[in-house]
């Protein structure tokens, strides 16, 4: 219910009842001429009510047409999705992606009343909203480290860059052959990576151990292989489509994702 579905219910009952207040203790007179005033007064309220209800539900949808759908101007939804995955495959973010959720949040909180009295959003979304796009932008900042080092480490050979992220995802792992030569390998499942011709004994060596080191500090230091992006990004995006998922149902309007259980990571 929102605020003001409260205020005109309270008006309703305070208008029938103020006529039973002028009653006489023996109950000898009632005051019908009061009855029906509140009534004709009560039948105003409840079209004004009608009238203000639809008038925001219209706004609610454009809203959310606007931030949340597939075909709106932010879409929200599709948006988070496709960061769960990112995040869970370590792998960098566009510049859109952190626009589009940063935007969305400023639209909620700028055009997300109706009156100023009605929340035409779920509170507790758009604070995980706004909580999780700080972290996105230290998971970016944790990015934008590793492209420094990276391109650094690849300055002689910067067709290896791909690779070396490859590498530093754990999508791909170097193993060294009898001939010394390190030969790249898809991680899961074990096999030869297509494509990948193999680095002699001196450059694999040297890829492999600056992934090694910097895949150790970036554990500890909130990077790309830090545990906390699965609490703080991937589970918080989670509870974020559940609870506007929530919200749009209650409204009538269909969401693409409405249950927790099927986010996109997880699946």
């Amino acid at each position: 219910m929102f605020a003001s579905d409260l205020i005109f219910a309270i008006i309703l009952v305070v208008l029938l009842v103020l006529p039973f207040l002028s009653v006489s203790p023996e109950f000898k007179t009632f005051p019908y001429d009061l009855l029906f005033a509140a009534l004709g007064a009560a039948s105003i309220v409840i079209l004004a009510w009608e009238r203000i209800a639809d008038r925001r539900s219209r706004r609610l949808q454009n809203l959310m047409r606007r931030v949340c759908m597939d075909d709106g101007e932010f879409k929200l939804f599709r948006t988070l999705a496709s960061v769960s995955r990112a995040v869970a495959e370590k792998s960098p973010l566009s510049q859109q992606q952190l626009d589009s959720i940063t935007g969305a949040a400023a639209i909620l909180r700028l055009a997300g009343r109706h009156h100023r009295i009605d929340c035409l959003y779920t509170r507790k979304g758009l604070a995980e909203l706004l909580t999780l796009s700080q972290h996105l932008l230290d998971y970016d900042a944790a990015w934008l480290d590793i492209r420094g080092q990276v391109e650094v480490l690849v300055a002689d050979k910067p067709e290896l860059t791909e690779l070396v992220y490859d590498l530093l995802r754990g999508h791909l792992i170097l193993e060294e052959n009898k001939a010394g030569d390190f030969l790249p390998y898809i991680a899961h499942p074990w096999a030869r990576a297509s494509g990948l011709g193999p680095l002699n004994h001196e450059e694999g060596q040297r890829i492999r151990d600056f992934v090694k080191a910097f895949q150790r500090k970036q554990a500890r230091n909130k990077g790309i292989h830090s545990p906390i992006w699965g609490v703080e990004i991937i589970q918080r995006i989670g509870t974020i489509l559940g609870e506007f998922g929530l919200f749009l149902e209650k409204h009538g309007i269909r969401a693409p994702f409405t249950e927790p259980e099927k986010h996109p990571a997880r699946s």
